[in-house]
């Protein structure tokens, strides 16, 4: 249930609620759903949206050109497994990661965004380029915004949390894997409902991008 939230003089500000779900891409692993708080800013040059912020380097009606940062909560936990050979692979950490982010607006058309980051935390080492569809309508006070998108994952993001090394494979009995580099495809949902002129309630569900 998303709550009410507090205005600034010099923007909008919203609290809610996201819930990030994310297929099994693991033997042995169930598909995991995240509950996450979204506390929201939007500003003429500075945003934050619950996982991401960012610092618009031009912000107009129709384009949105930002630095952008954001927490990436794909994981693996082997002890969490119910696999035997996956129980002695090596642990595949959540990192933070940063880029740059486009949107244009396209009107009645919907709009188009694109968001090149890569990874911060020298985890994976990895890229991934975003680029999704959004239409937002509106039906009474609540904002609804569906997107379809595919994402590009690199090599080393995709060895880094879906591969198996030499050393793995020694430990495991599974065979090495070089997972390469991947298109994969996903669907957003977000929705939110006006209090005030300022003040916005937030829900968002998410599915995120799976991997080979």
């Amino acid at each position: 249930m998303a709550l009410c939230g507090a205005a600034h003089a010099d923007g909008t500000w919203s609290v809610g609620a996201a819930a990030l779900v994310t297929p099994d891409p693991y033997i042995g692993y169930k598909s995991k759903v995240w509950p996450v708080p979204m506390l929201g800013y939007e500003g003429d040059s500075f945003y934050f949206r619950g996982l991401s912020a960012g610092y618009y380097l031009w912000n107009d009606a129709t384009d949105k050109l930002s630095l952008t940062a954001f927490y990436s909560p794909l994981h693996f936990r082997a002890k969490d497994s119910d696999d035997a050979r996956l129980k002695k692979l090596d642990n595949r950490n959540a990192t933070l990661m940063a880029g740059v982010s486009w949107q244009h607006d396209m009107a009645d058309f919907g709009a188009l965004r694109m968001i090149l980051a890569g990874d911060t935390l020298d985890n994976s080492n990895g890229i991934t380029w975003d680029n999704g569809w959004l239409y937002r309508y509106t039906l009474s006070r609540w904002l609804i915004t569906p997107a379809l998108g595919i994402q590009w994952n690199s090599a080393n993001h995709n060895n880094y949390y879906y591969g198996v090394s030499s050393d793995e494979s020694r430990r495991s009995g599974l065979s090495t894997w070089d997972a390469g580099s991947s298109w994969n495809t996903y669907r957003d949902w977000e929705t939110d409902r006006k209090s005030t002129r300022l003040n916005s309630s937030h829900l968002k569900l998410s599915r995120m991008p799976s991997s080979a």
